[in-house]
């Protein structure tokens, strides 16, 4: 996971960006089980990121909250996208934010790409993996509903709200601190990018010698 900065396009060290606070809204979206657990038939999921659920690949609680305890290894059906996925836990989720249940977005979240590794590392038969959903240009991409496509993830966001219907609960307002680019102002997004490497042990030889 990178922090990326859409408008200088370029990758950013934590220490070139910056965090901001910024009123945007928290909505509460109904994430349907596969089959209903003692009458139970869907859960809430409490996001500022509605666009990111179409990367959604597990939906995560704490494994001590009593509220979830029957629910977790069961099937989630995703919305929009009518994706399978697994309710898995991680002691990392806060039971008193929200509803206490996370959706989870690897490729677009360090937070979440933190879990998921864990939980491979925990459970080696998982298949929980991760989607990449945005691009280096801000914008919607990969194995989405082509009619998200291209799209700015703010514009993504009112779209997959306003296809939600009532699978959105309601929504709130919430104080949110954003990270932005510190020369571009740009909101960083955190998306997966192959890094290289380069072996310095090996360089500075023949460096030093050049220089002698």
């Amino acid at each position: 996971i990178v922090n990326w900065d859409p408008v200088a396009k370029t990758t950013l060290a934590d220490i070139d960006t910056e965090r901001v606070e910024r009123e945007t809204e928290l909505v509460y979206i109904k994430y349907p089980l596969k089959e209903a657990v003692d009458g139970v038939e869907f859960i809430s999921v409490a996001t500022t990121r509605a666009e990111t659920m179409l990367g959604d690949t597990a939906v995560i609680v704490h494994p001590k909250d009593e509220r979830y305890t029957k629910l977790i290894g069961k099937t989630i059906i995703l919305p929009i996208t009518n994706r399978e996925i697994p309710i898995i836990t991680s002691e990392r989720v806060e039971k008193e934010f929200g509803t206490g249940v996370v959706k989870l977005t690897p490729a677009h979240s360090y937070d979440d790409y933190v879990m998921m590794s864990e939980w491979n590392r925990a459970n080696p038969q998982s298949t929980v993996g991760y989607i990449n959903v945005i691009d280096k240009d801000g914008k919607m991409t990969g194995p989405i509903p082509e009619k998200f496509k291209k799209l700015s993830t703010i514009e993504a966001r009112e779209k997959v709200e306003q296809d939600l219907g009532n699978m959105l609960l309601k929504r709130e307002k919430h104080l949110q601190s954003v990270m932005v680019g510190e020369r571009s102002r740009a909101v960083i997004e955190q998306i997966m990018s192959s890094q290289w490497f380069i072996d310095v042990e090996k360089l500075k030889q023949p460096a030093i010698d050049a220089v002698k």
